[in-house]
């Protein structure tokens, strides 16, 4: 154990602590060096060790032998490490030990500084884990002079993670710094408007957090301070002084008698209020962000007058100050004060009473609590009791006037916001219930229990009765009540009487789930639920603005608790993890019928059912059957394994075949799930689903209306880009009648992506929906998705067969000016300059906060797809990008590793020096290439370049778009640039072919074949011609950038990079496999001699390698391993490394080559192998080996012990041998 010990403790100060110059680098020095390197140098070179300014000034021969910051490429490190030119150091002496060479490397990164800095100066002074994205750090700088933040970080570790995964979440405060004495704050960059007004930087990532997920304050690498700690998944949040799940929902300040950070979570947090270092205050409380003090004084005491109440007349009423505490744990005074027509019957204490009185209205009465300690400090706090006089309308009268009417009501709030975007909570009295909605309304924070009074229109959405608000001045929070106990009700009785338990708290007993999957996180689902054996059913919305998805199937029959709810028809929504209560003893079995599934005739199809388990027992048997479509044979309808399957038959157009998969438990208890299968008639296209001559008595609605199709087309817009949700899909092989609108919730595409699958076409009020996806696929992605160029007037006037002819399309309106600014739905209007009429620009897929420019507004182009809505077509953006004006200015975010980097220039700039675009990177790194590199000091739109930065991070680039550039190459090897949209390397415009295919290599580390151009990075070309290309953000794409016929070749990789042998290449295939110009020197590379990535047979194998050690990954493929052949790997040292099937070689230390090469193998042991192929018909191989020269017989028998045949009876010589027999 004292070993164990010991290590750790030298690993934890490595970890926290920066390494001293003159206790830990001196002592190396003097215990190695100074024997030689002392008295001025004068022995070796004039390089003196004896003291830190000596090391400092370096030798006569080599100047400078420290470059702080950068331990790696410092003379003396190479020296010590013998990779610098000359004899390793010490001379004559065994060299240094790695940890003693990598201490003064680490050292050196440091900045080589004689007395460490202090790395405990900056701390957290506040903490704001508030409502939706109200989230806050604070910084504060104690010190007597300001701070630059260059080489602070915010490290942030979910769920009990540790802080080296902090580490790699890190966000780099560079760029900024703190003056003294004062704070620098970091919010969310959608933190609500009226809080922003202190906020430093608006927007990273570092705020990304919940009450579970530990934050820390890191300098130089290492961890300074930290709110949470590493290792520990304290649930919904970390309790801190004495308080449960402080670290959620709450505001954190640092008490003034801390003076500087602390890593050690548990004593930072305390046990109660008076031993931690934190004072924890309501969530939302932000009237201490934006400043700090310290200092040794005392700290006033914290008055907390308690919850407001809302009181009947004549009601006794206790007010609450008993949650007041003096941080410092001293004593302190109460005193009350109030309305002067109210009598407490004790002011000083903390829980006075008084008597409501009898007003003739609703009454506000406003008390404040002060408390004082015995320094005479105080603070002061409000509470506010309003005497409650019935008045207005219930909400039951609200909804019996219908819609359009201005109501004022009152209720509870039952349900969390429903929505992420806008307001939307359900409201409850007596007598009936209703939902309150606030289209793009922000500002509303409520609590389920809060009593509320809300003004608003009546309105009905899909059959949901609101009362729609502006904003949160329509809504008046009169305390806390209640809830009303949720009303039992049956399946059947919601589906029939559902109008009477809209919005109201519903109970449906021994529900089991009918049809529908739990969803993930993020995900909303509709679930089919029963509770009498699937006669009735009724959808169980589970919404994704609750904590329910994502979460653990809650297991059946549960009674689920929830509010009733419409949307066409009724539903359930639950609200919370606990609004699902175990309904028995046993849980039943969750059936899982797979996957629905899209197949073709004649394929043989598998039913899985293996997913199915059950909670609290066991499967005890599967029970397969068929519910609809042409009938079908099943392998097996009982399959032990719950597996069966059938040949999908023959069909005529699309078929749905539908079956349902039935488990048992060991209890006797069953569950049944249903799949579907579609067989395919063949692909309908999405122009064949849109178009029609007939408008009928709506809009021209789809003459496929109802029918299963199989589409497929190119995903154009998606609703929340990176989530489960809807999306627009786009045959771009037709300029009209060719998108379309794809409700579903069960797919996360991407723009770009080529998919197919089928699903029922469904018209709502005349937008056509494609809906139900089943065997969804994605064939490619990243394709380009080029806008149609419209007019205004092509979308004016309502139903219209030109504007039907674009709906569901990506298009682009150009030179238009806003003739109508947003209303409260988020809709405004735009006209072409030359008049050609108005068109809708909506909302409804704008990934952000949408722009609510004023009339008159030009913009140069606003892209699209075209949706119908209310008897309108619109446009509707997907973000900011779509909108595009003279005036935008353009952000590009370029990411960078910590060595060389391949970069380029995507905007237009005023400024292109190296220094002003990537201010991290080290100057004179800069180099272009012609034939050679040569160095630059500014960067030309269109060009390649290598950089080399010290750290890894990013820079953000701003300047103009550039939409499209034209790149002339040369024959051979090229350096091109990136425009400001990505590009895929297939869409790059190659008129005259000159491209080699395969050929186009991006740099991560080491070269890599690029599928994508990213602006801000540059890549290579090789051109077989001189000529033109050009990259265009509107491009399709051509052609196929991948050459690759490697499938059956083996494949050695050093550190990720692969090469490949054992194949033959032919002499037009070498140009696709040849690799771009090596890297500058310090850069990664490896390659067959031949400046190519794969050989044919041997070769040698070049390699600049610029880390400590080598992973070496090989495959050898079977059909090339050949009998008594044995590939090798020969380091230049000569340690050889024999390379059989799959396996990983680590090589320490410095290795610049290797030769690979096939040997024969001598056997070491005589053996017969079995046959191959076995069975057979009618030949097969033997083969077998001779370690010396042997007279061999080999002869078949029959299985009676008759010989057939000798194959083999001769001397023959040692080695691998075979024979075929011909039977």
């Amino acid at each position: 154990m004292k070993n164990v010990i010991i290590v750790l403790s030298i690993l934890i100060s490595n970890i926290y602590g920066q390494v001293d110059y003159q206790t830990q680098i001196q002592t190396i020095f003097n215990e190695n060096c100074t024997s030689c390197h002392i008295n001025g140098g004068g022995y070796y070179g004039g390089l003196d060790l004896s003291t830190y300014d000596n090391l400092m000034s370096g030798n006569s021969n080599n100047g400078p032998v420290v470059t702080a910051g950068d331990g790696a490429n410092s003379y003396i490190i190479q020296k010590l490490q013998g990779t610098a030119s000359g004899a390793q150091m010490p001379d004559g002496a065994d060299p240094l030990p790695s940890d003693q060479i990598n201490l003064i490397a680490q050292w050196i990164d440091e900045g080589a500084l004689e007395t460490p800095a202090s790395t405990d100066e900056l701390f957290f002074s506040e903490y704001i884990e508030g409502s939706s994205s109200n989230k806050a750090l604070e910084i504060y700088n104690p010190t007597d002079a300001t701070v630059d933040l260059a080489g602070y970080e915010i490290w942030r570790i979910a769920n009990g993670g540790d802080w080296s995964e902090g580490e790699g979440n890190a966000v780099d405060l560079s760029g900024y710094s703190v003056d003294a004495g004062d704070v620098f704050v970091i919010c969310n960059s959608s933190i609500a408007e009226e809080y922003s007004g202190e906020c430093d930087i608006l927007g990273t990532t570092a705020t990304y957090y919940n009450g579970d997920d530990a934050v820390g304050l890191a300098h130089n690498g290492v961890l300074i301070d930290a709110v949470g700690e590493e290792g520990d998944d304290p649930g919904s949040g970390w309790a801190v002084a004495g308080i449960t799940d402080a670290t959620k929902e709450h505001t954190l300040v640092r008490k003034a008698s801390v003076t500087q950070g602390n890593t050690d979570w548990a004593s930072s947090a305390g046990t109660d209020a008076c031993d931690s270092e934190w004072s924890v205050y309501d969530q939302n409380t932000f009237d201490y962000l934006g400043s700090h003090n310290i200092g040794s004084g005392n700290a006033a005491p914290v008055a907390n007058a308690g919850p407001d109440q809302v009181v009947d007349p004549e009601e006794t009423v206790q007010l609450d100050g008993s949650g007041s505490y003096d941080p410092e744990c001293a004593e302190f005074s109460y005193s009350w004060d109030g309305p002067e027509d109210i009598t407490l019957d004790d002011p000083s204490s903390a829980t006075p009473s008084f008597t409501a009185p009898s007003y003739s209205e609703t009454t506000l009465l406003t008390f404040t609590l002060t408390v004082t300690d015995d320094q005479g400090s105080s603070d002061s706090d409000i509470t506010e009791i309003t005497v409650f006089v019935e008045q207005g309308l219930t909400i039951a009268e609200a909804r019996a006037l219908g819609v359009g009417e201005i109501v004022t009501v009152q209720g509870v709030v039952t349900t969390p916001n429903f929505q992420s975007s806008h307001t939307e909570y359900v409201i409850q009295d007596a007598t009936a219930g209703l939902v309150v909605f606030g289209y793009g309304v922000t500002d509303v924070d409520l609590n389920v229990g809060d009593e509320i009074r809300v003004t608003g229109e009546t309105e009905e959405y899909n059959g949901k009765f609101e009362v729609a608000i502006t904003g949160s001045q329509d809504i008046t929070v009169l305390g806390t009540a209640d809830l009303p106990e949720p009303q039992v009700i049956t399946v059947a009785q919601l589906n029939t009487d559902g109008e009477d338990y809209e919005s109201e708290l519903i109970t449906i007993q021994n529900a089991v789930i009918d049809d529908g999957e739990w969803p993930d996180e993020g995900s909303s689902a509709n679930i089919d639920i029963t509770d009498d054996g699937g006669v009735s059913v009724v959808i169980m919305r589970i919404d994704s603005d609750t904590e329910i998805d994502g979460s653990p199937d809650p297991g059946w029959p549960s009674h689920v608790t929830g509010v009733g709810g419409e949307y066409l028809v009724y539903q359930i929504l639950p609200r919370f993890l606990t609004d699902f209560e175990s309904a028995g003893d046993n849980q039943y079995p969750v059936a899982d019928a797979g996957d629905d599934q899209l197949v073709n005739p004649e394929d043989m199809v598998t039913l899985d059912g293996s997913s199915s388990y059950d909670s609290d027992g066991t499967v005890e048997g599967y029970l397969w059957a068929q519910t609809e479509g042409t009938a079908v044979t099943l392998s097996d309808t009982e399959p032990e394994d719950g597996i069966a399957t059938f040949t999908a038959p023959s069909v005529d157009g699309n078929v749905v075949l539908t079956f349902s998969l039935t488990v048992e438990d060991n209890l006797g208890d069953t569950g049944t799930d249903l799949v579907s299968i579609v067989v395919s008639g063949g692909e309908t296209s999405i122009y064949d689903i849109q178009y029609t001559t007939v408008q009928g008595d709506f809009c021209f609605d789809s003459p496929l209306m109802g029918e299963v199709v199989v589409t497929s087309g190119v995903v154009t817009a998606v609703q929340n880009p990176g989530s489960y949700s809807n999306f627009y899909v786009q045959d771009f092989g037709y300029d009209s009648w060719s998108g379309a609108y794809v409700y579903d919730n069960t797919q996360s595409p991407a723009v770009g992506d080529e998919v197919t699958f089928a699903a029922t076409v469904f018209e709502y009020y005349s937008f056509t929906e494609l809906t139900d996806l089943i065997g969804f696929s994605v064939a490619s992605s990243g394709n380009a998705v080029t806008p149609k160029d419209i007019t205004t007037g092509e979308l004016a006037a309502g139903c219209t067969f030109i504007g039907e002819a674009l709906e569901g399309m990506l298009v682009r309106v150009t030179d238009v000016e806003v003739v109508a600014e947003s209303d409260e739905n988020g809709q405004w209007y735009v006209d072409n300059i030359n008049g050609t009429g108005l068109c809708q620009i909506d909302d409804g897929m704008f990934d952000g906060t949408p722009p609510t420019p004023a009339a008159g507004t030009h913009f140069t182009a606003i892209i699209g797809v075209v949706d119908y809505s209310y008897d309108e077509y619109a446009i509707l953006p997907r973000s900011s990008d779509d909108i595009q004006s003279e005036s935008t200015i353009t952000e590009v975010n370029v990411d960078h590793i910590d060595s060389w980097n391949m970069v380029s220039l995507p905007l237009t700039v005023e400024d292109a020096a190296q220094l002003s675009l990537f201010p991290t990177s080290v100057e004179g790194t800069l180099y272009s290439f012609s034939g050679a590199y040569n160095n630059e000091s500014a960067l030309v739109s269109g060009e390649g370049y290598w950089l080399f930065f010290n750290s890894a991070g990013s820079d953000v680039l701003s300047g103009t778009a550039v939409n499209s550039a034209t790149v002339s190459l040369v024959p051979g090897w090229n350096m091109i640039g990136s425009i400001t949209q990505e590009v895929s390397v297939d869409a790059i415009s190659d008129p005259g072919d000159i491209i080699v295919t395969g050929t186009v290599y991006g740099f991560d580390g080491a070269y890599n074949n690029a599928t994508m151009i990213t602006p801000g990075k540059g890549y290579w070309i090789n051109a077989s011609a001189s000529g033109d290309i050009t990259l265009s953000s509107g491009s399709a794409k051509t052609r196929s950038s991948q050459f690759s016929s490697l499938s059956e070749a083996n494949i050695i990789s050093f550190n990720g990079s692969e090469l490949y042998f054992g194949v033959p290449i032919s002499d037009e295939q070498r140009l696709s496999y040849s690799l771009p110009p090596k890297p500058p020197a310090g850069a990664f590379d490896v390659r067959f001699s031949n400046g190519l990535k794969a050989m044919d047979n041997t070769g040698t194998i070049e390699l600049m390698n610029n880390a400590d050690n080598l992973t070496i990954h090989f495959q050898i493929a079977e059909k090339n391993q050949e009998e008594g052949q044995q590939w090798l790997l020969i380091a230049k040292n000569g340690d050889v490394y024999e390379l059989e099937d799959s396996g990983e070689i680590v090589i320490n230390g410095s290795v610049n080559g290797f030769m690979l090469t096939k040997a024969e193998t001598i056997p070491t042991s005589f053996s017969l192998s079995q046959n191959y192929p076995n069975p057979f018909n009618p030949v097969t191989k033997i083969t077998y080996q001779l370690p010396k020269e042997s007279y061999v017989v080999i002869s078949i028998y029959n299985l009676i012990g008759q010989k057939i045949v000798d194959l083999v009876s001769e001397v023959q010589q040692k080695g691998h041998h075979k024979v075929m027999w011909d039977s």
